[in-house]
């Protein structure tokens, strides 16, 4: 009887913990067709520097999908960064949506590669940074 009392007692609690577990409603995984996920500035373009000038950078593969990044060069300045290519899983999604507005700040500031990962996106920000390397060379910088 102990034992019949012990295996009802754990299925139930292992039904409970499995019917509790929290599952992802984010929704549809975008297309690889969607539009890019995060571009910034970091001041206003001055047409008197000259024209402004876009390099992409190669697209490197990750673990989970292709990073590329896009730069904007004027007067040999990184003006603006654009991703081109990422990852489309929901939560590769949810992942860069926090993290690559901290690698564009980054990039901006440092006007180079030299930049430091986003901790909680060690895969994108490894793919960011290669490709970013990558444009960089194109653009001779």
């Amino acid at each position: 009887m102990k034992r019949i009392s012990f295996w009802l007692l754990s299925t139930i609690s292992g039904l409970a913990l499995a019917f509790s577990y929290y599952t992802s409603t984010a929704g549809s995984v975008a297309s690889a067709n969607s539009a890019p996920v995060g571009s910034a500035s970091s001041a206003k373009v001055d047409a008197s520097k000259g024209p402004v000038t876009t390099f992409d950078g190669k697209a490197v593969p990750t673990r989970y999908g292709p990073v590329q990044v896009q730069l904007s060069v004027q007067a040999k300045k990184i003006v603006a960064v654009k991703l081109l290519k990422l990852p489309t899983g929901a939560m590769d999604q949810f992942i860069a949506k926090r993290s690559i507005p901290t690698l564009i700040k980054e990039t901006l500031k440092s006007q180079s590669a030299h930049i430091d990962i986003v901790t909680t996106a060690t895969y994108t920000s490894d793919g960011y940074i290669s490709s970013l390397q990558s444009a960089l060379d194109n653009a001779s910088l």
